[in-house]
């Protein structure tokens, strides 16, 4: 990997929730820079540099004014395309400024940004893996962990390792006594006692299932069974549970998670998904964009809600562990394929990042140069309001 992030530039990347874009001015680190994001009248979404050309003063402390955005420090006035159109509550600007604009999409319930070559940047280039957000009836749950301390890739390990639940989320995706410790072939299938192990390579990544029958079951499907059975507490009995996972590089996933009664009819199941976006911020820190998602059901009361709160408690978890890596590597890099890994649980994330370094080697381009510094450098002393 050669760039400072060890991100693939050209790219797309989640910048917000759709509904956190909104008249009011929200900041953003994307791919180490700062942006600013607002709607237009049409709620048409807006991505720039978050940096006013005069004195360097962040936009996203000004106020978005019909179209355009204005810095508070001075009232310049940047339309959608970044081109001053006033400043001071003048229209005469003594000099062109422009502030960087970046591509920008809104699909699956998040609002995109592209930070690499434009001329590059195609919508229909974001990853598919979403589409199931957008089903008519299903009830979604959005949030966010912004700003994690600590590298994407350290969280992206962290999801391609099922096994971890079995002791860092005792509580709630895992239990005492279940287990999903397995052996690895050289074709990437394993298999544990009473568990089958499936993995596929995909066009843009990997895609693995997990399938446990008459088995027992992580704490809150269990819980969220007996809800759905109208039970009191959790199920007791054994359970089969399915889960697939899909990732597209370089850092989003899909987790699809049925739980029934064992040899229960497919009617009777429960079932939810988790979206997850991992948004490269600086070299030790990224923005953690997710939506729990429960598909059209008539059958019980909507349980998105509960699977959410029990989702983030384990991502909370999660977070705890992962910064507390990143502590303890410091500015030290052990993000390559060849640096890390030494359980078979470990092959999958071990793969994705050869898949990211093919992609970083790939990139058509490193990002457009901002041309803020040269606009500022040929601004005449003493010019401004």
């Amino acid at each position: 990997m050669t760039n400072e992030l060890e991100a693939p530039v050209d790219r797309w990347y989640v910048a917000a929730h759709s509904d956190e874009v909104t008249r009011e001015p929200l900041a953003r680190t994307v791919m180490s820079k700062e942006l600013v994001l607002y709607r237009k009248m049409d709620g048409e979404a807006v991505i720039m540099k978050d940096l006013c050309p005069h004195r360097w003063a962040p936009l996203s402390m000004g106020r978005v004014v019909d179209d355009c955005i204005q810095c508070m420090y001075h009232r310049a006035t940047f339309d959608e395309n970044g081109q001053c159109v006033s400043v001071g509550g003048s229209d005469e600007v003594p000099v062109p400024w422009r502030v960087p604009t970046f591509p920008v999409a809104e699909r699956h319930g998040f609002v995109w940004v592209w930070t690499g070559n434009r001329s590059a940047a195609d919508p229909d280039t974001i990853p598919t893996l979403f589409e199931r957000i957008d089903v008519a009836g299903s009830r979604v749950v959005d949030d966010c962990f912004p700003a994690l301390k600590a590298h994407y890739m350290l969280a992206v390990d962290n999801l391609f390792d099922s096994t971890h639940a079995e002791s860092l989320h005792e509580s709630t995706l895992g239990s005492p006594g279940f287990s999903l410790q397995r052996d690895v072939d050289d074709d990437g299938n394993a298999a544990a006692e009473g568990a089958k192990f499936e993995v596929q390579m995909t066009d843009d990544g990997i895609a693995y299932q997990v399938e446990i029958l008459n088995n027992i079951a992580g704490r809150s499907f269990i819980a969220g069974l007996g809800r759905r059975l109208g039970q009191p507490g959790e199920y007791t009995g054994p359970v089969d549970q399915f889960l697939k996972v899909t990732w597209s590089a370089p850092c989003f996933f899909t987790f699809d998670m049925t739980v029934n009664v064992a040899g229960g009819a497919s009617e009777d199941a429960v079932n939810f998904c988790t979206f997850h976006a991992l948004t490269p911020e600086t070299p030790t820190t990224f923005n953690y964009f997710y939506k729990t998602v429960e598909p059209p059901c008539a059958y019980h009361e909507s349980l998105a809600r509960f699977w959410h709160d029990k989702t983030t408690i384990a991502f909370n978890e999660d977070k705890t562990m992962i910064e507390a890596q990143q502590r303890l590597m410091g500015t030290r890099r052990p993000y390559r394929s060849d640096r890390w890994g030494a359980l078979p649980s470990d092959q999958l994330g071990m793969a994705a990042r050869g898949i990211v370094e093919g992609l970083i080697g790939a990139d058509a381009s490193v990002a457009e140069t901002d041309d803020i510094e040269e606009e500022i450098k040929s601004t005449p002393v003493g010019v401004g309001h």
